[in-house]
């Protein structure tokens, strides 16, 4: 079995992959997709730490993260397929736990686990256990690195109109894309292991000031629970559950996200 990490990024973004490679091995390559919208930032593919047989480009002027993991998902190749961000850190164990777990569930169809920063700290509270989707405790939500994929599984594509360079909708496509892979009926299980490093600065610290995160927020429960649901779910939210330094600014955008999909549908 085989499993293949998919590097996404922009432009100079692409000067940082080199210190994702580990050392060669039979079962373990790279995909690069890499959005380069300016032809100054050309010649970076000629790097030579770039130059391994582990380690295929893909180029493309497309724009939005989302899209871009989409061309990862059209051009891998490998058996498993590993999200990635262009400023993770591996480690062989890392790898070896995501085979390990997808030869040890032959019907697994998209895996989820932990994360640790840089100096092997958890980036928030993860449950101690596995569980399916359909049974995760509330308030759970993964990030797109901590997300392997087994590639011939019926995957839906991420939803371009969310994540970083969408232009109304600046986070949520991991999550929407696990909920529609829920409702395609793929079997999704979390499981308790660190899979990657990184910086614990995650989208959902943004969510306080980030008018583009707060429209997601709205969008993201308005696919999932209706407009009149979310609605509500929004200001529970905004009151209630977390600490806003503008609350009535933030539900605003919350409910401009809620119209938003609901226009979309129309």
């Amino acid at each position: 079995m085989t499993l293949e990490i998919a590097i996404c990024t922009l432009n100079a973004g692409l000067l940082r992959v080199p210190d994702i490679l580990l050392p060669e091995r039979d079962d373990v390559c790279y995909l690069v997709a890499w959005q380069c919208t300016d032809v100054s930032f050309d010649n970076l593919a000629d790097d030579p730490r770039l130059i391994r047989d582990d380690v295929r480009i893909v180029r493309t002027e497309s724009k939005g993260l989302a899209r871009n993991r989409n061309v990862a998902f059209e051009n891998a190749c490998a058996d498993i397929l590993l999200i990635a961000d262009d400023d993770v850190r591996y480690e062989n164990i890392c790898f070896d736990h995501i085979i390990r777990t997808f030869q040890n569930n032959p019907s697994l169809d998209i895996a989820c686990f932990q994360a640790c920063t840089y100096e092997g700290k958890p980036i928030r509270n993860y449950a101690s256990y596995p569980f399916h989707y359909a049974d995760q405790p509330r308030g759970t939500y993964f990030i797109s690195f901590e997300i392997a994929v087994r590639r011939t599984s019926s995957l839906p594509s991420f939803d371009e109109r969310f994540g970083l360079g969408a232009p109304f909708l600046g986070a949520g496509e991991e999550e929407v894309f696990l909920w529609e892979a829920h409702r395609c009926g793929l079997n999704i299980q979390y499981f308790p292991l660190v899979v990657v490093r990184t910086d614990p600065q995650t989208t959902g610290m943004r969510m306080a000031t980030d008018a583009s995160v707060q429209r997601a927020k709205g969008a993201v429960l308005c696919l999932m629970h209706g407009p009149f649901s979310a609605w509500l779910r929004c200001f529970k939210f905004v009151y209630f559950c977390s600490h806003f330094p503008h609350p009535h600014s933030a539900l605003r955008e919350m409910t401009r996200g809620i119209k938003y999909i609901c226009q979309c549908r129309s």
